[in-house]
């Protein structure tokens, strides 16, 4: 299914499984970027909170006016605080801010006990890093991607641009599939390169000779060869979208052929 996305710059949707890099200064109007993904067409939807409290992300939601009845909170921090957990049916809490692996499974029971467009937003992974370690973070974040493919959900994980270094920045910017960078001004600049998604492949030798391959790269080139009308898919330039990488490395072959290479669905 598709999702809109209230976002200037960005595609008016984008289909379930896809995950958004929100980079951001340390100091920046996040709240207005996070709660714009999150107001439309969304029949629930989970803040993972590691930088506030579940009451502030409740301020944050009336603010700019989203719909709180839709809203479950997970509170990673009020632990680490001191503060008292409050016994409402919407806001969870984990052990202690560093317990990734018990962040993962809330956001798993999310998704797999609630039905309709559903939507998640992690901030942020900096905090997590924070408390826990980079690596962890990294395979966290790539854990809660994958399950947003796998519930035909979307989210949006926020990171500091100010705190991690650009090696850090890329790792984690590979495993999504689309980044709004936000500047300190309050602007944002969009760029989405792997809507696209391989569907299922046939055996090496077949060929594809009725569609149209729509997935393309970072720098906008096409990812697909066609040859005397039909369309073949290189395996290295294919390797280079993030989401291919991660759910389909060991299955692809020098010379496989795909199908079902669509765009928006």
């Amino acid at each position: 299914m598709d999702y809109e996305l209230a976002v200037d710059g960005a595609p008016e949707t984008i289909p379930g499984g896809t995950g958004v890099f929100l980079l951001h200064p340390s100091i920046g109007e996040t709240d207005r970027v996070d709660t714009e993904f999150l107001k439309k067409d969304t029949d629930a939807f989970l803040v993972v909170s590691t930088r506030t409290t579940a009451r502030e992300v409740e301020q944050k939601l009336e603010y700019y006016d989203v719909d709180e009845s839709r809203a479950m909170i997970l509170d990673t921090i009020s632990v680490e605080r001191g503060y008292s957990r409050r016994s409402a049916g919407h806001v969870y809490y984990v052990a202690a801010p560093d317990d990734l692996s018990g962040i993962v499974d809330r956001v798993e029971d999310f998704l797999e006990t609630n039905e309709g467009k559903l939507r998640v937003s992690v901030d942020s992974l900096t905090e997590m890093a924070y408390y826990a370690n980079e690596e962890e973070t990294f395979d966290a974040a790539v854990q809660m991607v994958d399950l947003l493919a796998e519930h035909d959900s979307v989210g949006l994980f926020h990171l500091s641009k100010e705190v991690h270094d650009d090696e850090t920045i890329d790792q984690f910017r590979e495993q999504f599939s689309g980044e709004i960078d936000l500047d300190e001004s309050g602007a944002v600049s969009v760029s989405f390169w792997s809507i696209s998604r391989i569907e299922s492949h046939l055996p090496t030798g077949d060929w594809l000779t009725d569609e149209i391959a729509d997935a393309v790269d970072v720098t906008g080139e096409p990812l697909c060869r066609s040859i005397s009308g039909s369309i073949k898919i290189d395996r290295d330039d294919l390797l280079n979208t993030p989401r291919t990488r991660r759910h389909h490395h060991d299955s692809i072959s020098e010379g496989d052929c795909f199908r079902d290479v669509v765009g928006d669905e």
